[in-house]
């Protein structure tokens, strides 16, 4: 195991290679650590803790392996380059604030076995242009996605409307693009949701497995496949993850 705090305010640490056999990454295990860029996590650790990677604001991308179940609360807030995150499908809570102020994040997909997005998780994610939810998803917490200014594409895949806070100020969707819509199952009514998008559009039955026909000249992106590990030569016809989405090249 790394221990809480082992690498803390390492501002010069510029990359990380957790070798096999690790298991747990402690509370605030690199954080403030400015200056990293990269870090592979090995397959075997089962929980990112609280803080793990707060303010590493050099590190531009992290794909975290299967095996892990659990993302800490502020688990990567104010990583302020990170551009790219592939959450796998085992992983089923995410923590308060675990995204907050990835000001590069463009896209995110959520793993199907997460049941309840936490309060502030995308808060302050000002790059994040779409996200999707998975049909699991029961609940949206306080403020989610405030302050997600470029949100214009959010995808709910359950047929059954999450419940999501619609206080004054503390609402899960307050705050987001004015041009931002809302896609749901045909047949689905969100009604708590709808007064925050400018419009409402029905998925089709290919778009509700999280899955879209792409050709491999479209993209020009780091590519993943289904199992999170980067893949340099994707084979026509098979299932990948890039930019955050599922895709089929």
């Amino acid at each position: 195991s790394i221990n809480s705090g082992t690498f803390r305010d390492c501002t010069s640490l510029a990359s990380v290679v957790i070798p096999e056999g690790v298991t747990s990454i402690g509370n605030y295990a690199f954080s403030g650590c400015t200056s990293l860029a990269s870090v592979v996590i090995p397959e075997g650790v089962t929980s990112i803790d609280s803080g793990t990677f707060r303010d590493c604001t050099s590190l531009t991308s992290v794909v975290i392996p299967e095996g892990v179940t659990s993302i800490g609360v502020y688990a990567f807030r104010d990583c302020t380059s990170l551009a790219s995150v592939v959450i796998p499908e085992g992983v089923t809570s995410i923590g308060e604030y675990a995204f907050y102020g990835c000001t590069s994040l463009a896209s995110v997909v959520i793993p199907e076995g997460v049941t309840s997005i936490n309060s502030g998780t995308f808060r302050d994610c000002t790059s994040l242009a779409s996200v999707v939810i998975p049909e699991g998803v029961t609940s949206i917490g306080e403020i989610a996605f405030d302050g997600c200014k470029s949100l214009t594409s959010v995808k709910s895949l359950s047929s059954e409307e999450p419940k999501i806070n619609t206080s004054l100020n503390a609402a899960t969707f307050v705050n987001i693009s004015a041009n931002a819509i809302l896609y749901i199952p045909e047949g689905a009514s969100y009604p708590n949701w709808e007064p925050y998008f400018s419009k409402v559009e029905y998925l089709t039955e290919e778009e509700i497995t999280g899955i879209e026909d792409v050709m491999p000249e479209v993209r020009k992106s780091v590519i993943y496949d289904i199992n999170g590990l980067r893949v340099k030569d994707p084979v026509k016809g098979g299932i990948y993850i890039i930019d955050g989405e599922k895709v089929k090249l």
